[in-house]
């Protein structure tokens, strides 16, 4: 088990709320997502690489480089879809939102090794 298992697995669970908020909740779905950021960054991202073996590490920071850029692309996406206006282009927007999220979700399941 990765020394910080507990970390991701609570951050993988921060995206599952956010698949959730996409379909019901939108009002919400910003504040969840600053709040996903911002423990990937400080509750993830500050973890010390050096309690795994080099191979783990490379694969692991590789994953967590993937990671920090999606969300920024996530965060993108999401402004978009509070912009627009035409309901064909909110559903596009939510769309390539839940891509993106299934993405991350993959991208922790490629870390937890499930």
């Amino acid at each position: 088990m990765l020394p910080f298992h507990a970390q991701y697995h609570h951050f993988q669970q921060m995206l599952h709320l956010l698949q959730m908020q996409l379909q019901s909740d939108r009002p919400q779905l910003q504040e969840s997502l600053t709040a996903a950021q911002t423990y990937f960054r400080e509750q993830i991202l500050s973890l010390d690489p050096e309690t795994l073996e080099s191979a783990d590490a490379a694969r692991i920071y590789s994953f967590q480089v993937e990671i920090n850029k999606q969300l920024r692309l996530l965060s993108t996406d999401l402004m978009f879809l509070q912009a627009a206006r035409l309901s064909t282009t909110q559903r596009q927007r939510q769309q390539t939102i839940g891509e993106r999220l299934t993405l991350l979700l993959r991208y922790c399941e490629g870390i937890l090794g499930e």
